[in-house]
């Protein structure tokens, strides 16, 4: 138990070493490369640890049995966007004068004149980017995913406990991402701090769901899928989409938001229920 303490704390320790001087760079730049090395040093800073501690590398959980898993697989690869449209049409029933889809950035760079000449293309341009746009990031979710998950998680569930274990991972990995939240990510530099705080509890939530596939999978895959389609979604966001207003981003239409985000909310607490038994599923 206090090896696995000191182990997290050294952990901790390599993550800001990282941290401080990328979200620096970042901040005077606004390099989105940045952002990429910044979600591998995650991974790089569990390896370290598990050197420096002479943990060895064993127990990566990176192996995949795609054979016992390949539902979930599926499942993480089109959950995201399926809870996405959940919170989204939530949001536009409520705020039906903010929906304006002829308006919209995405619409007016397309040069559509009509709702139905919109729709089609859409219709055509949505599923593609539903099916493609998260390959594009499996490799940086997947230096998330190694660490936060793969690393950290089992460390934190065998100090504290399943669910406790879950909630301080989700706790850390959003205060990780508060430096770069605090220039404006996300949330926009107008009201960076309480950004932090809507970061952290989005977290939370995301942070559960990674970790219940995580646990579920034993495997670092499945979550590394669902945080790739996930991100991927910033390429066609809701808010992109059908409004021409710039959006609160604390409510929605984008999953960052409080009802933009309700579908995903309401998962992470149907899986908290899940959690006692966990360990009796096939």
């Amino acid at each position: 138990m206090k090896l696995e303490k000191k182990r997290i704390l050294l952990f901790l320790i390599f993550i800001l070493i990282f941290l401080t001087p990328l979200s620096i760079l970042y901040s005077k730049s606004e390099n989105t490369f940045l952002l990429t090395i910044l979600m591998l040093t995650p991974m790089i800073s569990s390896l370290l640890t598990r050197l420096s501690t002479k943990e060895g590398f064993r127990n990566l959980n990176i192996k995949p049995d795609f054979k016992k898993n390949w539902k979930l697989y599926i499942k993480a690869y089109f959950l995201p966007p399926f809870l996405m449209i959940i919170g989204a049409t939530i949001f536009f029933l409520l705020f039906q004068n903010l929906f304006n889809p002829l308006q919209s950035k995405y619409a007016i760079n397309l040069g559509v004149v009509s709702d139905s000449e919109y729709s089609l293309k859409l219709a055509v341009i949505i599923p593609i980017a539903i099916l493609i746009n998260p390959i594009a990031g499996l490799i940086q979710c997947f230096g998330e995913e190694f660490a936060w998950r793969g690393y950290l998680l089992t460390k934190l569930v065998y100090v504290f406990g399943e669910r406790k274990g879950v909630l301080i991972n989700g706790i850390l990995w959003g205060l990780w991402h508060s430096p770069i939240i605090l220039t404006g990510f996300n949330y926009g530099k107008e009201n960076s701090v309480l950004g932090v705080f809507a970061m952290i509890l989005f977290c939370i939530v995301i942070g559960n769901i990674c970790s219940y596939l995580f646990l579920k999978s034993k495997s670092v895959i499945a979550p590394t899928i669902f945080h790739a389609s996930l991100n991927a979604i910033d390429l066609y966001a809701p808010a992109s989409l059908f409004m021409r207003v710039k959006p609160n981003l604390f409510i929605g239409p984008n999953p960052v938001g409080i009802i933009g985000g309700i579908g995903f909310i309401g998962y992470s607490i149907f899986l908290c229920f899940k959690y006692k038994n966990l360990n009796k599923m096939s």
